[in-house]
């Protein structure tokens, strides 16, 4: 029997702050991948880079570069910008694949202590050489670092400011009730203020439900907000959004309610083969507050 799954996770924190910087915190993120089959370690790997939690990038196997994922990156950032994460990339997925190729030469065991084993191993690993481990992963910090410092200054992410898309409808709930929700989306950067209004003064947080803001996929974000009232009392609530020094306010529309209004829900589903498929995964966040 082969080796199970392997999971390496790789993560660093930088407290660091220029001159001039945005009091909002910034992070880049790389997600690597490879992959091994019937005992081989494939030649090609998955990547993936995130802006601020947004896709930014992603490694085109096939044509064996990174690409830009949204227009919004593509319009900022040149050639240059690519060719230099292709070249890096590169290098990390072939650092990732030696290690696991490291990792499934180790010793087969049995079944029961598999899981035991393929821990020690990779600690073993680990502590073979911990001056050069201790000196790639302080390499790799840096180089995280000063990529994230490079995107800030483009103005890929401080230049920008998108106002939100608000919209406001209104559903069916209980005889009586009818469920009013304000959705903003589009917005750029991440913090916003949404609430709920009665008579101008926000409601209390327990009276409302809020969804988490989440990437829209296109380099802005989306959220919403919704309250239980009663019938006929709608011209006395508004939705206010706040966004980036801006403020607006918005009505209950009136008219006919909606039988079935559904929030935004969003499913995360990951599965890996199991038996003869194993994988290799790195994990590295470089946050830049």
């Amino acid at each position: 029997m082969g080796l199970g799954p392997v999971f390496l996770l790789l993560a660093g924190i930088f407290p660091f702050a220029p001159p001039g910087a945005a009091a909002e915190p910034h992070s880049l993120r790389y997600n690597l991948t490879v992959l091994s089959w019937d005992g081989s370690v494939q030649s090609g790997f998955l990547a993936e880079v995130h802006l601020d939690g947004q896709p930014f990038l992603r490694y085109d196997r096939q044509k064996c570069r990174a690409k830009p994922q949204g227009q919004w990156a593509e319009d900022v950032l040149g050639n240059k910008t690519w060719d230099r994460e292709t070249r890096d990339l590169t290098g990390n997925g072939k650092d990732l694949r030696m290690t696991l190729a490291h990792i499934k030469d180790q010793k087969e065991v049995p079944q029961s202590s598999r899981a035991q084993t393929l821990a020690m191993n990779v600690r073993n690993f680990l502590k073979e050489d911990a001056m050069k481990t201790k000196t790639h992963y302080h390499a790799m910090h840096a180089d995280c670092l000063q990529e994230l410092r490079r995107y800030l200054e483009s103005g890929v992410v401080l230049r920008r400011t998108v106002p939100p898309m608000v919209n406001v409808t209104r559903s069916e709930a209980s005889e009586g009730n009818i469920t009013v929700t304000c959705r903003a989306s589009s917005f750029y950067p991440r913090n916003i203020i949404l609430t709920w209004r009665q008579d101008g003064v926000s409601l209390s947080h327990d009276t409302q439900q809020w969804g988490d803001v989440l990437p829209d996929g296109n380099g802005t974000y989306q959220t919403w907000v919704a309250t239980r009232i009663c019938r006929g009392e709608e011209q006395r609530f508004t939705c206010y959004m706040e966004h980036s020094g801006n403020h607006s306010t918005h009505p209950v529309p009136s008219g006919k309610v909606l039988v079935l209004q559904s929030h935004w829900q969003t499913f995360h589903v990951s599965a890996v083969a199991a038996g003869c498929c194993y994988f290799c995964y790195y994990y590295f966040l470089c946050p830049l507050l």
